[in-house]
């Protein structure tokens, strides 16, 4: 009797591999750089790093009540979506006024969170 791998299905590899890309966020390592040079100060980044890291801790016990009533994969679509808008937030910040800077940047670590 042989057993084979659940690795030899190509749906489980294919998730892992998105679960590999979707968490290596390779985009954060420049995110101090990035946001000192759109004129944030250290504090403004601290804050909005504190806020992404609050989002997370409040966000986890409801998606997995969101997971159980949408199922798992809408809840991946839904999460894939929000990291393109939350991307798409940094992309298109006008350059204006540095409250406006900021509160999109805000916009972006709350979406990064529930993402």
């Amino acid at each position: 009797m042989s057993t084979s791998s659940p690795f030899r299905i190509l749906n489980i590899r294919l998730f892992i591999a998105f679960r590999v890309f979707f968490n290596a966020r390779f985009y954060y390592p420049v995110f101090t750089i990035l946001f000192l040079d759109y004129g944030l100060t250290i504090e403004q980044f601290s804050i909005l790093n504190t806020v992404w890291a609050i989002t997370i801790v409040c966000a986890e016990v409801p998606s997995g009540a969101l997971a159980d009533l949408l199922g798992r994969k809408r809840l991946l679509v839904l999460t894939s979506l929000l990291m393109i808008v939350e991307l798409s937030v940094i992309a298109f910040v006008p350059i204006t006024s540095m409250t406006i800077i900021f509160y999109a940047f805000l916009v972006n670590r709350v979406l990064s969170g529930l993402a």
